[in-house]
């Protein structure tokens, strides 16, 4: 039985590939009949002015019609992952963009 619990995929939905630490903020323009399977684009994230708490900056968030798409497939553990043997893991629901610069 699955310990992951995710937000079934719609298009036009937000989804965040996580890749070590970073984030990358993307949008789901296709979704098998399944739901198993869904592509995402990546969206274009701009540096704002502004910064978080933790003193990272914020990214304005837009749609990108030439973005990157990417293949999403769900996992035997329940987790949606990019495609190949040890894709990234994409939280599915959420956009998010963040870099980790530490090192």
């Amino acid at each position: 039985m699955s310990r992951i619990k995710h937000i079934k995929p719609v298009e036009g939905l937000g989804a965040t590939e996580q890749i070590w630490k970073d984030r990358l903020a993307n949008t789901i323009v296709k979704v098998s009949s399944s739901g198993k399977t869904f592509w995402m684009r990546k969206d274009k994230a701009i540096k704002t002015d502004e910064i978080s708490k933790s003193g990272k900056p914020i990214f304005k968030l837009e749609p990108d019609e030439e973005g990157f798409i990417q293949k999403v497939t769900l996992r035997h553990d329940g987790s949606f992952r990019t495609l190949g043997q040890k894709g990234s893991l994409v939280i599915v629901g959420q956009k998010r963009e963040y870099y980790d610069d530490s090192f």
